[in-house]
């Protein structure tokens, strides 16, 4: 029936698209996993450098 297709191929690929892309995401992420606080205090200074620049050149927007 259409409810059967659309639960097959519709509702199934989106949970099957979440789970590959949350999985591949998880795999290019834990290249970056070094054990090394200073590496990751120097990521999270650097992101709130780019996040206070963003701010600066573009405003709040509010």
């Amino acid at each position: 029936t259409v409810t059967d297709w659309v639960d097959r191929s519709l509702v199934d690929g989106l949970v099957d698209m979440i789970g590959g892309a949350t999985r591949n995401s998880g795999k290019v992420l834990a290249v970056l996993q070094t054990g090394q606080v200073q590496f990751y205090g120097s990521v999270v200074v650097f992101g709130v450098i780019v996040i206070l620049v963003g701010f600066l050149l573009f405003g709040s927007g509010v």
